[in-house]
């Protein structure tokens, strides 16, 4: 069964990406209160940008915010790497989306492999702490 898509209007773009029913039934107002855009809040900003070599990432239905979200709703070991996968797919999307020289669109995707498997390393603590919630 494919997943659900929302656009992701960024930058004059509108992109598909992939997100969970639940992401798309829910309120702006919900989503905007789980969602904190790329990396795990607080400090962020210095360590985690929302845009990957002028690709922006992390802006509201973008794949941070809806990598946020299946952690939220997750409850399973399964359920965070299936949100893994989500998010490393949806990077590609938006990163593929921008266009640009084919150094620049390779260095962003490189960029966006990196982001992900940061994920995968560090994304269990997050995971946990979603939960609480």
């Amino acid at each position: 069964m494919a997943s659900p898509m929302v656009t992701y209007r960024v930058d004059g773009l509108a992109i598909e990406l992939e997100c969970s029913a639940l992401f798309l039934q829910a309120p702006r107002s919900a989503r905007d209160a789980r969602c904190n855009g790329c990396g795990p809040g607080g400090w962020k900003i210095d360590l985690v940008p929302d845009d990957i070599l002028g690709a922006n990432v992390g802006a509201p239905d973008g794949p941070c915010c809806i990598h946020d979200w299946d952690y939220g709703d997750g409850d399973s070991e399964a359920e965070r790497k299936a949100a893994d996968a989500r998010f490393h797919r949806n990077l590609q999307r938006v990163v593929r989306a921008y266009g640009g020289p084919a150094h620049l669109r390779w260095a962003r995707l490189c960029a966006a492999w990196w982001y992900w498997r940061a994920v995968l390393r560090a994304g269990r603590a997050a995971f946990d702490r979603a939960q609480k919630f």
